[in-house]
C-alpha cells in the first residue's frame, strides 16, 4: 500500500526553479499521516542552487495538499508533517481571532 505522487522532474514554482534529484520511497508509517510525496530537490538556477527536501502531504479535514521544505534534513518526514499541520492550525486560529486586521 504505497502512496506515490510524483513531482515534475523540473518545474518553476512561484518563480523558483525546482529540479527533482530523487524521489524517496514512502514507508508504511508515513502514509497514514497523510504524506503523499517525499523528494530531494535542488532549488534555484545557475550558481545559486540550494539542496533541500520537499514533502507533500494531504490535510484530511480540508482536502488540501500542503508542501513543506526542509534544508537541514533534521526532521523525520512524519515529524515535519505534524509540525506543519500544527502551524496551519495556528494560522487558522489567528485568522479567526483577528479577521479585520491585516
Amino acid at each position: 500500500m504505497k502512496h506515490t505522487r510524483r513531482l515534475l522532474n523540473s518545474c518553476r514554482t512561484n518563480g523558483v526553479v525546482v529540479h527533482v534529484v530523487k524521489h524517496l520511497r514512502l514507508s508504511d508509517a508515513q502514509c497514514p499521516t497523510g504524506v503523499v510525496s517525499n523528494a530531494l530537490v535542488e532549488l534555484g538556477a545557475g550558481s545559486h542552487i540550494i539542496s533541500a527536501r520537499i514533502v507533500h502531504y494531504h490535510h484530511s479535514s480540508t482536502g488540501w495538499i500542503f508542501r513543506s521544505r526542509d534544508q537541514q534534513y533534521l526532521w523525520a518526514v512524519t515529524t515535519l508533517t505534524c509540525i506543519c499541520m500544527q502551524r496551519w492550525r495556528i494560522e487558522q486560529l489567528f485568522t479567526y481571532v483577528k479577521p479585520d486586521h491585516p
